[in-house]
């Protein structure tokens, strides 16, 4: 269905499922006869290829097919996918123009007047993903620990294979720039080491002082 205000497509869930239910068993290369007879075990009847031609077809909004939770189930089983898969918004790539999310099939007299959820939204809903302020508080808590742990592992890293960190640098950095990195590591050891000796006459000294 368009909603001509804002020029979305507004789908049933029950449409999202059929788009998915096609698209999986187009991917899986089976017929909607081989899909019906592998779903009879999990379903305990069979659909007929004219009832499966009429569930995928549900996106078209002619006539849509409501499926119950024992359906979803058994459609994750058999073409062995999470749940979740089946609530993946269509692109709006596919000339449906942007898609949102918010309809009950079936239901004549219902008035759905919640706010229509984006692809984003309904994915989010059925993954149990936390909202975006939420992840966000989770990444400033995480972050720093995360970048401590990759910075703590490359250190392990250079300290027990030295030569072969040193040859993973050579081999990436030009020859010149090498030479050069070198010459600087030299002048700030030696920088290094002269500021240490320094430091520890003039401690000594003071030391010194304060006993006479």
């Amino acid at each position: 269905m368009k909603n001509n205000q804002t020029r979305q497509t507004l789908l049933s869930p029950c449409q999202v499922v059929a788009w998915n239910l096609a698209r999986i068993r187009q991917h899986k290369g089976w017929s909607q006869e081989e899909a019906a007879r592998a779903l009879e075990p999990y379903l305990g009847y069979r659909l007929s290829r004219a009832a499966f031609s009429r569930a995928e077809q549900s996106l078209a909004g002619k006539r849509i097919r409501r499926f119950d939770a024992d359906e979803i189930v058994a459609f994750a089983r058999v073409f062995e996918v999470p749940i979740v898969y089946f609530f993946c918004v269509p692109l709006p790539q596919l000339h449906l123009g942007p898609v949102v999310v918010n309809t009950k099939p079936g239901k004549p007299r219902a008035r759905v007047t919640s706010q229509p959820l984006s692809r984003k939204e309904l994915l989010a809903l059925a993954q149990g993903l936390p909202d975006r302020q939420t992840m966000i508080e989770i990444a400033e808590v995480v972050g720093p620990h995360l970048q401590k742990a990759i910075a703590t592992g490359v250190l392990r890293y250079i300290k027990e294979q030295p030569q072969a960190f040193a040859e993973l640098l050579q081999a990436r950095i030009p020859p010149d720039l090498w030479e050069e990195l070198n010459s600087d590591l030299e002048l700030n050891r030696s920088e290094i080491s002269e500021h240490r000796l320094a430091q520890e006459v003039l401690d000594a000294l003071r030391d010194d002082s304060h006993e006479s």
